[in-house]
Order: C-alpha cells, then structure tokens, then sequence
C-alpha cells in the first residue's frame, strides 16, 4: 500500500524519472540446491551456508529441485522463506 501511494504522489508530483517500486521480490529459481541426506531431514536449501542446513549431521549434497522433490523434501522456510517455492514444478 504505501508503495502504491508513493508512485501515486511521484506521478501527481511530476518526478521525472519516477518509475514503479517493486512490491514483493522475487527469488530467483535455483537450478540446484542443498539437502542433509538423513531420513529426519525435512527441507532443501538454496543456501550453503543456511542455519538449518548447518543443523545436519549426515551428509549433504547439491541436487536439483526437482530430486529434491523426489526425496520428499519441501523448502526451507528460513533460506527460501515461508510459502515460497523455487523451481521446476511451483
């Protein structure tokens, strides 16, 4: 909302080179990610360096979304955010 107001008071102000602000970012979607490779293990990770990824004690690996997926896992809700999904198959 008030970045709608504030393109609203750019227009009707005259700013030249007002242009729209973004108003949600968007990751991108990663073409591989990370998972701790244990049966307790829950999510992938886009990120190497993730708090719950640095919570495994087994092994990790780099696969793609799509094995991710196959392996049960579901996206981290710390490095991918909440209700997010990244890749193939959204």
């Amino acid at each position: 909302m008030k970045a709608v107001l504030l393109m609203v008071f750019l227009w009707l102000a005259g700013a030249p080179d007002a242009r729209p602000l973004p108003l949600a970012r968007h990751r991108p979607a990663a073409a591989h990610v990370y998972v701790c490779i244990s049966k307790l293990s829950v999510a992938y990770h886009t990120a190497p360096d993730c708090r719950g990824l640095a919570q495994c004690t087994h092994h990790t690996r780099q696969v793609t979304v799509k094995v991710a997926r196959k392996l049960g896992k579901r996206a981290c809700q710390l490095c991918v955010g909440p209700g997010v999904a990244v890749g193939p198959g959204q």
